[in-house]
């Protein structure tokens, strides 16, 4: 059986979307400590710490705020699981000056869990997903890896869902309804 572990339900669901791919389990645990002991086996864990300690308009706390602390509970599960690969996740604030201490610290906790590491801030945009949203993205791997390269085209709002107003009879309905 196909186990994904993610910290972060959204950008599993993205994935998945992405790839076509069933997986017939999915776990999501957010800001929860938990032993590893009590997480299953896994190929891949995919998650990161809360945005609001490193986002711009966030607290700007970074590492001094526990919830921006929780990539050590994420390291801690993948040097104690092991897994194939890891995707941790987080906004481009990560990248400020003021973090860049805390990066640091952060990068070398993630080289010293044996993995290869590529480090690359990325728009959803440039992915087929019709949002303006920029992420750093951490992959964690045990062989070569190259991100992809982006689409040049930007999908819409309604190129994306657009076919969902004749395909989801309550959108028809209420579209029905408001004309």
């Amino acid at each position: 059986m196909l186990n994904l572990i993610s910290s972060k339900l959204k950008i599993l669901s993205i994935l998945i979307n992405l790839s076509n791919a069933p997986l017939p389990l999915i776990k999501s645990w957010v800001s929860l400590v938990i032993p590893s002991s009590e997480i299953p086996e896994a190929i891949g864990l995919i998650g990161g710490s809360p945005c609001q300690s490193w986002s711009e308009a966030g607290s700007l706390r970074g590492i001094n705020d526990k919830r921006g602390q929780l990539f050590f509970e994420f390291i801690r599960v993948l040097r104690d699981k092991k897994p194939l690969f890891f995707l941790a996740e987080n906004v481009s604030g990560m990248l400020a000056s003021r973090h860049s201490d805390a990066l640091e610290n952060i990068k070398n906790h993630f080289k010293d869990t044996g993995y290869n590491l590529s480090f690359k801030l990325l728009n959803a945009s440039d992915f087929g997903v019709p949002q303006n949203r920029e992420r750093l993205f951490v992959f964690g791997h045990r062989a070569k890896f190259i991100f992809p390269k982006p689409n040049h085209h930007k999908v819409t709002v309604g190129e994306a869902i657009g076919d969902l107003m004749f395909t989801t009879p309550g959108v028809a309905i209420l579209a029905a309804i408001l004309e």
